[in-house]
C-alpha cells in the first residue's frame, strides 16, 4: 500500500519538481559516496583523507542547485524562475571561491610559493628528467601542481620545499626535499 502511495505522489509532482528532486538526490548521494571513498579508500589507491577541492565544489554546487530548485518549485515558482534563482544561489555561494581560484593563477601570484612547503603527490624523477606532482596549501585550499627536482628522485608523500617557480603557461614548481632541520625551523 505504501509503495502505491509513493508512486502516486511521485506522479502528482510536475516534471520540474521531479527533475530538481532527482538532481538533488543523486548529487547528494554522489557527494556522500565521494567523501566516504576519500576518507576510507578501497584497494591500491591511497588517499590522504582530504577531498579534492574542485570535485567537492562541483558536487556541492549540484546538490545546492537541485535542492534549492526543488524547494522553489514546491513554493510555487515556475521552472524558469526556479532555475534562475537556484543558479543565482549557487553563484552567490561559490563566487568567493571562484574569485579565490582566479587570484591563485594570476601572474603576480606565482612567486608567493617560494619557500612554501608541501608533499609529493606523484613520484618526481631525478635531475629534471620529467614531471611529478606536489600538493601545496594556498589560502586553506590544497593545490596539486606540476613539479621537477634538480636532485635525487622524490617518492610519494615526501615532504618538500619550493626553491623556484618556472613561469610558462602554468606554473612549474622546482622542489627539493625538506630536511629535518628545515622542518624544525618552520
Amino acid at each position: 500500500m505504501s509503495l502505491f502511495l509513493l508512486i502516486n505522489s511521485w506522479n502528482t509532482l510536475g516534471s520540474g519538481k521531479q527533475g530538481f528532486f532527482l538532481l538533488g538526490l543523486v548529487s547528494t548521494l554522489l557527494l556522500l559516496v565521494y567523501i566516504l571513498f576519500t576518507l576510507f579508500p578501497i584497494g591500491e589507491e591511497a588517499s590522504d583523507g582530504i577531498p579534492d577541492a574542485r570535485t567537492l565544489r562541483v558536487f556541492i554546487g549540484l546538490t545546492v542547485f537541485g535542492w534549492t530548485g526543488f524547494l522553489l518549485q514546491v513554493l510555487g515558482l515556475h521552472i524558469g524562475e526556479s532555475s534562475w534563482l537556484a543558479g543565482g544561489v549557487v553563484l552567490i555561494v561559490f563566487f568567493p571561491l571562484l574569485r579565490k581560484n582566479l587570484k591563485f593563477y594570476s601572474r603576480r601570484g606565482y612567486r608567493q610559493w617560494m619557500t612554501s612547503t608541501g608533499n609529493v603527490s606523484r613520484w618526481i624523477p631525478p635531475h629534471q628528467n620529467g614531471y611529478g606532482k606536489v600538493y601545496l596549501m594556498e589560502r586553506g585550499v590544497r593545490r596539486e601542481l606540476d613539479a621537477v627536482t634538480v636532485g635525487h628522485e622524490l617518492e610519494e608523500g615526501a615532504p618538500i620545499r619550493v626553491v623556484d617557480v618556472i613561469e610558462k603557461d602554468k606554473p612549474l614548481i622546482v622542489v627539493e626535499p625538506l630536511t629535518s632541520s628545515a622542518r624544525s625551523q618552520r
